[in-house]
């Protein structure tokens, strides 16, 4: 695994593995962005937009199904762009489970690097674009942050950051109908995801 920081502002994490036997491998980034800075808010009033049509559903203790529903007319939708905050904690089974959003969406994936998410603080004017080849991403608000301390002896809530962590989907080796995440030997493990931080 390797982060790396380009002129373009951007942070590029790539993973790369190889096996001699058969190996179950999933690799993944789990960093929360609050792109208020270190003001210790909550990220429920940020603009998320986040190019999928389907998530892999969860039962009661957040564990996939192995169905793959639609986003359509539900709180998880984020295509046209929304605050976090807005349908959270909606009357809606998977968000009411979750007590927010910790799920695995769906991503267009034809083995090119493509933007899926653009996050964006209107009170700052900073803008986080997110791009992968992975096929899946994990949406985190944040629900198991609770006044964790920050820079400056800031006090990060409930929701102080959001995770967009780009990885196979959870479970896979349960779910043939899942893209596998079995490696082999002669197989290499090769991923990126890239974060780019702009002005707007």
């Amino acid at each position: 695994m390797c982060y790396r920081l380009s002129e373009e502002n951007e942070l590029i994490i790539t993973y790369h593995a190889t096996t001699d036997i058969d190996t179950v491998i999933n690799l993944t980034n789990h960093s929360y962005f609050n792109l208020n800075g270190q003001d210790g808010s909550a990220v429920t009033d940020r603009t998320l937009q986040l190019n999928s049509s389907s998530f892999t559903e969860c039962d009661a203790e957040t564990v996939p199904t192995g169905r793959i529903l639609p986003v359509t007319g539900t709180p998880l939708d984020f295509r046209a762009g929304k605050k976090p905050g807005l349908e959270m904690h909606a009357d809606f089974d998977q968000t009411r489970m979750c007590r927010g959003y910790d799920h695995n969406y769906v991503l267009d994936c034809d083995g090119s690097v493509r933007e899926f998410a653009v996050l964006k603080s209107d009170k700052i004017g900073i803008c986080m674009r997110c791009s992968t080849d992975q096929p899946g991403v994990q949406l985190c608000s944040g629900i198991f942050i609770n006044s964790e301390g920050g820079k400056g002896g800031f006090i990060y809530p409930t929701h102080g950051g959001v995770c967009l962590e780009t990885q196979h989907y959870p479970c896979s080796p349960g779910f043939p109908q899942f893209p596998s995440t079995v490696l082999k030997p002669g197989e290499e493990y090769n991923y990126t995801t890239v974060y780019r931080f702009s002005s707007f």
